[in-house]
């Protein structure tokens, strides 16, 4: 791209006519016509460029409109990425008229227009910006982000990357579409790219492919206005791939087979993923199939519910178990990644005399049962998503006694991952993040205003206690006993307390039994405490807001 943008500013900044500098580099620095020639092949197309002396504007027209082509209707296009969508009315008729409408050309009217800018002087003051054709990035599903001016998606790889980039310097605009996805969708469409152009004419051109142009002269000199034609170098078959589609060429896709329950036939099976029959099939996982994903969560949508767009859920066993026709949508790279962890279903499924449901029942998550096989839109949350939505209201409603740091801390917290019976590391991390939320979200400063009394202020303990006997409230020990649990573990065995954590090595080590035995697994663990958690900020907030 870097390149692209050097040659395109060449083309703009063209010295003044009567210095050697003119004279000597003119027709090597612009040669817009081999610009345009070059640009064929480069990885972004250029779709839009807006300066004093380069007028780029890429539309798309069905190849039909094209038959016979008509060059001359073509070279009388007349506008420009600002015309748009406008309401038409004529003595007794009012119509909605589209962007091309008024393009000059019988042949581009039919066209779809990509780029277009938008500005207002009353509501933006003469300030701009670019809105690219909804068609074009909701069917391919592209996204926005402001921050760094470009449309993103993630690639066959799972990486996201711009596909779309704006490039706006000081009187100086261009929007460069990445070239394969351009491509795919004009193969989709049936359109050809028609990218008209104006450059300024002090020099013969040379003759290109598919390039046209005619020569206008006027009070702003002598210019070029022309047209390129490049027709889509691909079938609609690659362009599907090209996109991240399969469902019309299944046939060419790989499929890995998995261990798997089939409950309709009461056995465990090992079954290819290919989604051309039956495979509402549970597959089950070794819970440390999600630690790729929750290690780059820039990269992969992960949650408590779902993985990299597959729905999932954890059973008693602490197995991740998935649909076995949601794992064929992944791509086979992905598919081997999974395999690598398959394993039949935990406990052991000692009597298939059961009915299905009862099968089902005893080896999946109570609420991914509950809502993926009874359809149940009442279904029990995680204790987690339980404590993200009573923390997520807080925050909204500008709670006076707790607060996060922003909205984004509390979707960072997540269900620790466990690769092996002993292995708590991802434990203590989640541990310490949990209580940097939590804890640190009190507002002191509002729990010493409700501290009422000689007695409460000479009073041990922490500032939620004082506050709850200061109201009169029983029990304060059993209410706040998850948060002093919670702080007990981050001083002791999160990652934070590498020195403490030495010191106290016995201390340190009796805990991490203790958990075990009452638990049977750190996973186990944490979504107790942040059950226990959760209880105690939906008492906290019925006992301040009462008060």
């Amino acid at each position: 791209m870097k390149s692209i943008l050097e040659r395109l500013r060449r083309l703009s900044n063209i010295p003044d006519v009567e210095t050697d500098e003119f004279k000597n580099g003119l027709e090597q620095n612009n040669d817009a016509m081999k610009f345009l020639h070059q640009n064929e092949k480069d990885d972004w197309c250029v779709i839009c460029s807006r300066t004093d002396n380069v007028l780029i504007h890429g539309v798309l027209v069905p190849e039909q409109a094209l038959k016979p082509l008509d060059i001359d209707d073509i070279l009388m296009w007349d506008g420009n990425p600002y015309c748009s969508w406008d309401v038409i009315s004529r003595e007794s008729e009012t119509w909605v008229e589209a962007p091309l409408a008024g393009s000059g050309s019988e042949t581009l009217k039919r066209g779809e227009q990509l780029v277009f800018m938008r500005s207002s002087k009353e509501v933006l003051d003469d300030q701009s910006y670019v809105e690219i054709s909804q068609k074009f990035t909701h069917s391919l599903g592209l996204h926005y982000r402001a921050d760094q001016k470009a449309w993103l998606k993630p690639d066959k790889n799972g990486d996201v990357k711009p596909f779309i980039k704006v490039v706006e310097e000081e009187n100086w605009l261009v929007v460069l579409f990445d070239r394969v996805l351009l491509s795919a969708y004009a193969a989709l469409t049936s359109s050809v790219l028609v990218r008209m152009f104006d450059f300024p004419a002090y020099y013969e051109v040379e003759k290109f492919p598919h390039m046209y142009h005619r020569t206008i002269s006027g009070l702003g000199g002598c210019y070029y206005r022309g047209a390129q034609l490049l027709k889509p170098a691909m079938s609609k078959q690659w362009a599907c791939k090209n996109i991240g589609i399969d469902f019309n060429f299944n046939r060419e896709k790989k499929y890995e087979s998995f261990i798997a329950l089939d409950w309709r036939n009461k056995g465990i099976v090992e079954v290819s993923c290919l989604p051309d029959t039956y495979k509402l099939l549970p597959a089950f996982f070794r819970q440390e199939v999600l630690a790729k994903y929750k290690s780059d969560q820039k990269k992969y949508s992960f949650n408590e519910y779902s993985v990299a767009g597959l729905k999932y859920g954890v059973n008693d066993e602490g197995q991740v178990h998935v649909w076995l026709v949601d794992l064929g949508n992944l791509s086979y790279e992905e598919q081997q990644y999974w395999k690598l962890y398959n394993e039949p279903p935990r406990p052991a499924i000692t009597d298939f005399e059961q009915t299905p449901e009862q099968i089902l029942k005893s080896v999946l998550n109570k609420g991914f049962f509950e809502a993926q096989i009874k359809g149940s839109w009442d279904y029990q949350l995680t204790a987690l998503s339980a404590l993200k939505e009573t923390l997520r209201k807080l925050h909204g409603s500008k709670c006076p006694w707790w607060k996060a740091s922003s909205s984004d801390r509390i979707d960072q917290i997540n269900y620790p991952i466990e690769k092996s019976f002993n292995d708590c590391a991802d434990w203590e991390r989640e541990i310490l993040a949990l209580c940097r939320l939590i804890i640190e979200g009190l507002q002191d400063k509002w729990l010493k205003a409700k501290e009422l009394g000689q007695d409460v202020e000479r009073m041990n303990g922490s500032l939620i206690k004082k506050c709850l006997v200061a109201l009169g409230h029983k029990d304060t020990d059993e209410v706040i006993a998850p948060l002093r649990e919670l702080k007990k573990l981050r001083n002791k065995v999160s990652p934070a307390h590498e020195q403490l954590k030495e010191k106290d090595k016995q201390e340190v080590k009796k805990l991490k039994a203790e958990v075990l035995d009452k638990h049977a697994s750190y996973w186990k663990h944490y979504d107790y405490l942040v059950g226990a958690c959760n209880k105690t900020f939906l008492h906290l907030e019925k006992v301040f807001d009462k008060n």
